[in-house]
């Protein structure tokens, strides 16, 4: 979030576990600015504005993954998205469908179903997204590319998942980019 913010912003309390870390290193290869001062503060500045300059390798994050992918899906320029052995064997078939009916191009291995996962952001277009099965990486991943959407993005749940996303995201009042039902 804070890569997608203008100006600057100070995260506190970071872990320092590999899946935050493999995310962490991802974002820098945007040409984002992140200072660590190495006591669970990092600071993050220069917005993403254009396509990463190298694969983004997440490790083992399938949640770094599934949002960057999100992410991804709004800049204009090409990215690939990887991650170590384990995480190109899990399934991110519930990636590519609405990034795709938004207006994104995503392609990967068994097309799409598995990474690395090759995104070419376009102009995107707010959909509404009832999604099959109910994941809260999956939603992040269709919030995020919401904010780079013209016209509003809304997820309908079936069964509520985890609000760690929108949680950080602006509320949902008309015009913030993105409503969540259900």
């Amino acid at each position: 979030m804070a890569a997608m913010a203008h100006g600057s912003s100070l995260i506190t309390g970071l872990s320092r576990g590999q899946d935050v870390t493999h995310t962490l290193r991802a974002v820098e290869r945007f040409s984002v600015i992140v200072t660590d001062a190495g006591d669970g503060r990092v600071r993050v500045e220069r917005p993403i504005r254009h396509e990463p300059d190298d694969g983004l390798d997440h490790g083992n994050a399938g949640t770094g993954i599934r949002l960057t992918a999100g992410v991804c899906a709004g800049i204009d320029g090409m990215s690939v998205l990887t991650g170590d052995r384990f995480l190109r064997r899990r399934p991110m078939e519930r990636i590519p469908a609405p990034l795709r009916l938004m207006g994104a191009s995503v392609d990967g291995r068994q097309g799409g179903k598995l990474a690395p996962l090759v995104i070419r952001g376009d102009s995107l277009t707010g959909i509404t997204y009832a999604p099959k099965v109910a994941s809260g990486q999956d939603k992040g991943a269709r919030l995020l590319a919401g904010l780079s959407a013209t016209g509003p993005t809304a997820v309908e749940e079936v069964h509520a998942t985890r609000r760690h996303t929108e949680e950080m995201l602006p509320s949902s009042e008309p015009g913030c980019g993105w409503t969540l039902t259900g």
